[in-house]
């Protein structure tokens, strides 16, 4: 912290008077990384043409899969996250920055294609998200056995079952969340 408050310009205590402790601007820098991330991602997006949208989003993750600056500083901070309520919290505002970029994204595909998902759009942001953080961990330990370009696919599969869905007569959305929208959207009896 001494090198980081010394190439900034700054003196120990004026450092200390911004950051708590190493932990607090470790997780102001991965707010920050993950946010960039992101919009990179959305950005990419919106400029890509419809049928090459997949391939941007595998490209991305791709980026995301090479070393980047604190890598092992961030890793560590997560996996400490779990350890303390405070901890677990940075960690839920992380990830829910996080899905409602996703969220942003699929926004922008369902006015593209014309559809609306039958499901919560966050509860799609979610299982897009544990998708690829799931594949980027298996990627990163055994990277012959779940290749990188699995993530494209793994999308473009979760797409393409929800779109199946939405064609299909029989289909009826089971979610929690809709079930107590729609109770709360319900007239209340008066007794």
């Amino acid at each position: 912290m001494e090198e980081i408050a010394e190439r900034a310009g700054f003196t120990r205590g004026a450092f200390y008077a911004n950051w708590a402790d190493k932990a607090e601007i470790l997780w102001e820098l991965v707010d920050a990384e993950a946010a960039a991330a992101f919009d990179e991602l959305g950005t990419a997006l919106e400029a890509a043409e419809l049928g090459s949208k997949l391939a941007v989003v595998q490209s991305w993750f791709d980026r995301r899969l090479q070393p980047r600056p604190l890598q092992l500083a961030f890793n560590e901070l997560v996996q400490q996250a779990g350890l303390t309520p405070e901890g677990r919290k940075r960690m839920a505002a992380v990830f829910d920055s996080e899905r409602r970029a996703v969220v942003r994204v699929i926004r922008e595909v369902e006015a593209e294609v014309g559809v609306e998902l039958p499901i919560p759009v966050e509860h799609f942001a979610a299982i897009a998200h544990a998708i690829g953080s799931g594949l980027m961990q298996q990627h990163l330990a055994d990277p012959d056995a779940v290749p990188s370009t699995l993530f494209g696919d793994a999308e473009a599969y979760l797409w393409f079952g929800v779109l199946a869905a939405i064609a299909s007569p029989d289909f009826t959305p089971r979610s929690p969340l809709r079930e107590r929208s729609k109770q709360e959207d319900a007239p209340s009896a008066t007794i």
